[in-house]
Parts: structure tokens; sequence; C-alpha cells
């Protein structure tokens, strides 16, 4: 299915996080097929979603705009990839869950234990979450796991996440460039409106003090007999007006070049979208 830009920048009104469905959330729990990170993901449900309500405030706050559907998106992916590269490294996908319950440390972490049965044998299996901030960082929770399993070095949940999330990165940056575009197109109609008004007077107050004033008095007799452009006052003044009059007009010319500059945004626009649409078909 193709999703236009249109169709993305409706989804740009903030979303409540009291009311998001953390869609791609259950989306792993649907898919995947470890059932250690399952279950983990099933009991980290109410602090995946804090933490992203948290990236969201960050988010909003440094970018001074709503937060879309799919950034919400992009954040989520990114607080789960920390949770899968610890969770997956010890556990296979064969692994059983005996046991498993979730609560407070005494740290005052959110904390999971439980005990994974492997080729018939027990083992402990504990991650504690502790919530992350910083000036750089968007909050997060960082993973510490304790357990008796051996490590597994099972690489393949979280290298699919790296892939989800490096596809999204993706996307970002060209919607990002759509939007870039389209905010010099609009600033660039804005100087079209503008400069449809302007009087001749009004593009000779836009060169200040760029237009030459006769300084004819203050040449040599020399200068005045042999100029480059004159050889008396009148031919000076004719000179002198006549360079007033390019640099006006080149001033002028200002229109023309935003409007043009304004078509070929309108090109650049339409190619950026349609690079964007073949790519979103492909997902």
């Amino acid at each position: 299915m193709v999703i236009s830009l249109a169709k993305l920048k409706s989804c740009r009104t903030f979303v409540e996080t009291k009311t998001y469905i953390m869609k791609f959330t259950n989306k792993q729990i649907a898919t995947t097929k470890n059932e250690v990170l399952k279950t983990i993901l099933v009991n980290m449900k109410p602090q995946i979603q804090k933490s992203i309500d948290l990236a969201i405030m960050q988010e909003q706050k440094a970018t001074k705009r709503d937060v879309t559907e799919f950034g919400i998106e992009c954040l989520e992916s990114a607080l789960l990839f920390d949770l899968y590269k610890n969770v997956v490294s010890y556990t296979r996908n064969d692994d059983k869950i005996k046991s498993f319950s979730s609560g407070i440390s005494i740290k005052g972490n959110f904390e999971l234990y439980g005990v994974v049965v492997r080729d018939g044998q027990e083992y402990s299996f504990r991650t504690e979450a502790i919530i992350a901030n910083g000036m750089i960082n968007i909050a997060h929770y960082r993973y510490i796991t304790k357990t008796n399993l051996p490590n597994a070095r099972n690489t393949q949940e979280a290298d699919n996440m790296k892939a989800i999330i490096k596809n999204n990165n993706k996307q970002n940056r060209m919607i990002q460039e759509i939007e870039r575009l389209e905010k010099i197109k609009s600033n660039s109609i804005l100087d079209v409106e503008r400069m449809s008004n302007f009087s001749r007077e009004d593009w000779v107050n836009q060169l200040d003090d760029k237009l030459m004033t006769s300084n004819w008095d203050s040449f040599t007799q020399n200068q005045k007999d042999n100029g480059y452009h004159w050889s008396n006052e009148a031919m000076y003044n004719v000179w002198l007006n006549k360079v007033n009059e390019e640099t006006i007009e080149n001033q002028m010319q200002r229109l023309d070049w935003a409007l043009e500059r304004v078509e070929r945004l309108d090109v650049s626009i339409i190619k950026e979208n349609k690079k964007l649409d073949k790519f979103l078909a492909t997902k």
C-alpha cells in the first residue's frame, strides 16, 4: 500500500499517551518466537508505556512540535532495542518458561524474575530495568540481567529490531527532507507575495546605500578628462544613471528568482514524495 506524505501528515496531531496503543510492542509480542522475550514484553508493557511517555515529552520539548504516530513507533523501537539485545543474548527460542513474575527491586527499580528451562535444566533469570536520562539521549530504560543461563549468543531478534530501526530512520530522513523543502517553499511563497506588491520606490528602498551618488567634484582634472566611461560631467551622469538603473533592475529580479525557486521546489517535493511512496510500498 502506498502512503503519501499528506496521509502521514494527517497523523501529526499529538496522540495522548494515555490512549496510545503500543502497536509496535504488541506486534513484537505476537510475532516473536522467543518465549522468554515474549513473556518479558508482556510483563513490561506498563514500563515500556512509561518510557514512551517520557520520550514523547522530551521529544516535544526539544522540537517544539507534536510527535506523529510514526515518530512514536520510532521512539518505541529504539527503546526496545536494548531490551532485545540484553534478553536474547542469553535465551534461545526453544527455552521454556517455568515461572515468571514482576515487582520492584530493593533499589526501587522495576524487576522481572523467574525460572527458564533449557534442555530439562532450570536456570534463574532476573532483569532489572533502570530508568536513564541525559542531556543528549532520550529517556529510556537500561537493563541489567543476572542469570546462570549460558550465553546463547542469539542475535537474530536484536538484528531484526536493528533492521527495523534502520528502516524507520531511512523513512524519517525522507520525511524530514520533504518537510525541509516544504518549509523553504512556504518561505519562498511569502517572499513572492511580499515582493509582488513592491513599487519601484520599495525596490529602491531595499537597496539601502547600494546606489551610487555623484562624486564628480572629488575627481582630479585628469580623471574628469580621461574617465573610462566618460569625458565630461554630462557623460559621467549618463553612466552613473545607467549603473544605478541596472542595480535596481537586478534587485527587481529577486521576484523572478523567488518564483523560479518555488517551481524548482515543487519539482523536488514531487520527486521526494515519489521516493517516499516507493519506499513505503516495500514495507
